[in-house]
């Protein structure tokens, strides 16, 4: 038995539906959105047996999931991972759906540098792809139009690559409206926050940036053909990402004034949160390099004090040496 969708009022209504008593939410979390910060804020809301982080990892694998028993499953109240929309059918509770969208050419570009930086999460067979374009010319399916697929769920399936048409973009547009509680935004992750508040009942709001990739460039050295080609694989991607943000743009207008006034707040106090996260974060790598620098001194002391003690020990077997003895012997005799 799947479980039943959420009947919602769309967004355009006076106000944004909330999630219901007994509802289960379901973060489909698209890979490089942000999605990694926004799971460390939800996990809190959640006891640790109604909530499960489906991967590739032991445990937390599509047939843990199975093994489950129903009482099990019928206790869970949020599920996160790299999942597709239809997941809510091995569930019989009801279900809503929350998703971050990011800029489709920000998001592959992020993708493709944390393939080349971590081929053995990825492809630990193949040697990771020397360029940009090397990753995005191979026909795969993740590089064409994945945030669409991933919302459009099994029916995109039928669509191999470089076939996506605007009747799969359509099915993953009507999800979105229809089926998700909310659609945040990674460009606009404070409001995609502060909407998840109201949503959700998000009081853990304050964060720094999780799972960056410090190899990544500063800049981008793309060309523009690779740009183009980008393009060309997400066109789908980029129509979505602009109706993910008319439909957050509809949810924060029902609120009025009152949701910038918040956001305004929540800004300020997120960057005083930033600033003295920093400020630990220097001091406990001031604290980690004297720690070290201490163990470095003990060792020298430790490497000096036994040299001195083999130099006593050296001394005293000498005094009680025949050669030590004959010597003061013949001292006295002088």
């Amino acid at each position: 038995m799947s479980a039943p969708l959420s009947t919602s009022t769309p967004p355009s209504a006076t106000q944004p539906c909330q999630i219901q008593p007994g509802e289960a939410l379901i973060f489909l979390h698209l890979m490089k959105t942000g999605g990694h910060t926004l799971h460390k804020l939800m996990r809190h809301k959640y006891d640790v047996t109604r909530r499960f982080y489906y991967s590739q990892r032991p445990g937390r694998t599509l047939a843990d999931f199975q093994a489950l028993t129903i009482e099990q499953r019928d206790r869970l109240r949020f599920i996160h991972g790299h999942l597709d929309f239809g997941f809510h059918e091995m569930l019989n509770q009801p279900c809503t759906y929350v998703t971050l969208l990011r800029h489709p050419i920000k998001r592959i570009v992020s993708l493709y540098y944390f393939v080349y930086f971590h081929p053995s999460r990825y492809d630990p067979v193949n040697n990771p792809p020397i360029s940009f374009r090397d990753y995005i010319s191979p026909e795969r399916i993740l590089v064409d139009n994945g945030q669409t697929r991933k919302i459009a769920g099994q029916a995109s399936q039928d669509f191999p690559f470089g076939g996506c048409t605007s009747e799969l973009l359509d099915i993953a547009k009507r999800n979105l409206r229809d089926r998700f509680l909310m659609v945040g935004i990674t460009e606009r992750f404070d409001e995609s926050l502060v909407m998840l508040r109201h949503l959700v009942g998000l009081n853990t709001l304050l964060h720094t940036r999780a799972n960056t990739n410090p190899a990544k460039p500063k800049s981008d050295p793309l060309s523009e053909a690779d740009i183009e080609l980008a393009i060309a694989h997400h066109q789908f991607d980029l129509e979505l990402y602009d109706y993910g943000n008319q439909l957050l743009d509809q949810q924060i207008a029902s609120l009025g004034d009152a949701f910038q006034r918040e956001l305004s707040l929540f800004r300020n106090a997120n960057a005083q949160f930033r600033s003295a996260h920093a400020d630990l974060e220097r001091s406990r790598d001031r604290l980690k390099a004297v720690r070290q620098k201490n163990r470095k001194i003990r060792r020298h002391q430790n490497e000096v004090q036994a040299e001195l003690e083999q130099q006593q020990q050296t001394l005293s077997m000498l005094k009680t040496s025949k050669f030590w003895w004959l010597w003061r012997k013949l001292s006295k005799l002088s």
